[in-house]
């Protein structure tokens, strides 16, 4: 089976205040397209390190990786960028509520300011796919790479719908839900899906209850 992934003498390591630390050594790894892969290990051992460096998020200290024969260690900024997936949609209706709409707008600016044109037919304002998405859906003469949805729950519709008409995610379209509800981790196949930092926000939100409440001025 071909690799997806060869990865060769892989290193990362930080500069802190008291010296370096090496969250990845040497790391040689061939990634087979297809297969299921786990990372296993105790918190700061270096798995969200290494995903990132996968995704080209981040760059290594030193070592190769080659992704369908390309070494995207060794690749420019302006390189990745046309590495990455292009043809992205939107689904939800961001009049829904404010953080529907914050999304909706950070994805129309990611997209413009990245220089990638968004295909109005591959963006549904709905958060629950009607008999007539789903017919636009099926007549799209190509699906997006992948689609952005509001929120998780807007994610496990679209894959419902796509399954109807015979699309398989992710082998034919990637879906990102957004949220990290504990829904998406007993969805098969399991959601990709953005984490919110709902217990920041909540004291947050209380903090600034307690101070209007304190100086209704404000």
């Amino acid at each position: 089976m071909a690799n997806l992934f060869q990865i060769k003498n892989l290193c990362k390591s930080f500069s802190l205040a008291g010296g370096t630390i090496e969250v990845i050594k040497n790391l040689s790894l061939d990634l087979p397209k297809g297969e299921w892969i786990a990372l296993t290990g105790p918190s700061g051992c270096g798995k969200t390190t290494l995903l990132h460096i996968l995704a080209g998020l981040d760059r290594p200290t030193s070592g190769d990786i080659l992704l369908d024969g390309q070494n995207i260690a060794k690749m420019s900024s302006p390189a990745l960028t046309k590495l990455r997936k292009k043809r992205i949609g939107f689904v939800g209706d961001y009049l829904h509520c404010q953080s529907f709409f914050e999304r909706y707008a950070a994805f129309r600016f990611a997209m413009l300011t990245a220089g990638v044109p968004v295909d109005e037919r591959c963006c549904f304002r709905t958060n629950r796919l009607e008999l007539e998405d789903v017919e636009a859906l099926a007549n799209l003469e190509q699906l997006p790479d992948l689609f952005l949805c509001a929120n998780d729950f807007v994610a496990g519709d679209l894959i419902r719908a796509l399954y109807s008409i015979g699309k398989n995610v992710p082998q034919d379209v990637c879906v990102l839900g957004f949220d990290d509800a504990p829904e998406s981790r007993i969805s098969r196949p399991a959601l990709s899906t953005v984490h919110i930092h709902t217990q920041v926000m909540a004291f947050s939100a209380v903090q600034l209850l307690v101070s209007r409440m304190k100086e209704p001025s404000l």
